[in-house]
């Protein structure tokens, strides 16, 4: 009877470990980015949620909040690394951009007011903005979309709401790790080894002729 009962209870512990399980890799990161601008006044907000919200992180991203001074420490001078840094070559934007085609958007969100009494001006912002929305249409591809730009010609002001909303698979989690991992490696490691023959010590034992 009590082995019966052990063997119960560890069904029921694989149970809800096996889910648990699938609700995580089901789940998806939802990053939401707020922007509002009034003028001069400009804030932008980050949000993370994960599990149902039972992840629910708010960033203010700008302004930042301001930190109390604290007093000036001399400072011991930073040893810099005497060689540069490598490149990333044109492989790894291809497949940092092959993945970044692949996250899913959401709500892409967007309603600009603007104004300038200089005609032609006003004119040219209002163009470049229609451009911009114009390629971001061709590049992504959000369930839920909105881009509006309202010109004004009499008054000198600029307004503006802007809100993405991005969901992260785990898949796409463990594809951007790995890839941002493989990147960092192959620059370390191209990093440590290029004065390679300095590691061989060029002193001679006699005569080698």
């Amino acid at each position: 009877m009590r082995f019966n009962e052990i063997f119960g209870m560890s069904s029921v512990a694989i149970i809800v470990l096996l889910m648990i399980t699938i609700i995580i890799f089901k789940s998806k990161l939802n990053i939401i980015l707020l922007s509002q601008i009034n003028n001069t006044d400009i804030n932008i907000k980050l949000n993370i949620t994960y599990l149902f919200k039972l992840i629910n992180i708010d960033m203010q991203l700008y302004p930042r909040k301001k930190k109390k001074k604290k007093a000036n420490k001399e400072k011991s001078p930073k040893n810099k690394s005497k060689g540069g840094h490598n490149k990333v070559s044109l492989k790894d934007i291809d497949s940092i951009f092959q993945l970044i085609k692949n996250i899913e958007i959401e709500e892409f969100y967007s309603n600009i007011e603007f104004g300038n009494e200089n005609i032609g001006f006003t004119t040219f912002i209002y163009l470049l903005i229609n451009t911009i929305y114009g390629h971001l249409i061709n590049m992504i591809n959000p369930n839920k979309i909105y881009l509006k730009v309202l010109p004004n010609f009499t008054e000198d002001y600029i307004k503006g709401n802007i809100k993405v909303h991005i969901k992260l698979s785990f898949k796409i989690i463990y594809k951007i790790i790995i890839t941002t991992y493989k990147i960092y490696k192959k620059t370390k490691h191209k990093e440590d080894g290029k004065n390679e023959s300095t590691w061989f010590n060029k002193k001679s034992y006699g005569d080698n002729a």
